[in-house]
């Protein structure tokens, strides 16, 4: 059991620390619903192929690697949809109609 909750803090931490990262470069003129629904696929994604070869144990691709990390996705996805919404400014769509 406490291998499992050690699993899953790890896949919630790593998941947040990918998509940290991918968050500070890509998608930035993008609403915030859409922000951080693309800036959490890419930390999947990338993610799932780092834990599918990560897992693999010295056989052939672990191809469900991932899905300890889908935790963090659902709860990355409603932190950076909160954090993106505070920081959103209209400010081209004002500028745009000026």
């Amino acid at each position: 059991m406490a291998g499992l909750l050690g699993a899953m803090v790890g896949g919630v931490l790593g998941f947040f620390l990918i998509s940290a990262i991918i968050g500070l470069f890509a998608f930035k003129k993008d609403p915030p619903e859409s922000r951080a629904l693309k800036t959490c696929m890419a930390a999947l994604l990338v993610i799932a192929v780092l834990a599918g070869i990560g897992n693999a144990d010295g056989q052939g691709f672990a191809y469900f690697a991932w899905v300890m990390y889908v935790p963090g996705a659902i709860i990355g996805y409603f932190y950076w949809r909160n954090r993106y919404n505070k920081h959103w400014t209209d400010d081209e769509i004002e500028d745009a109609e000026t």
